[in-house]
């Protein structure tokens, strides 16, 4: 069965409380560098440790990969 008319959003609110929510948005302050850096990839020295962020992303890749082989390997001995 097809309704015809206007569809509304119930999650969306009205046009105000979205206009309030954009603004309250841009009167946000933002966090400081220092605050948005986890403390696993900070160095003694205040500073960001590069290296563990590159072994972490090459782990990262690493995993999702697995993870795709794995499904396409499951996938496979499903049919045969």
């Amino acid at each position: 069965m097809m309704y015809s008319g206007q569809v509304h959003c119930v999650r969306a609110g009205t046009a105000h409380n979205r206009r309030f929510d954009r603004l309250e948005e841009a009167n946000r302050t933002f966090e400081t560098l220092e605050e948005g850096i986890p403390c696993r990839y900070r160095d003694g020295r205040g500073g960001v440790d590069l290296e563990r962020v590159r072994r972490d992303r090459l782990r990262a890749r690493q995993g999702v990969i697995r993870a795709m082989l794995s499904r396409v390997i499951n996938v496979f001995r499903c049919q045969f």
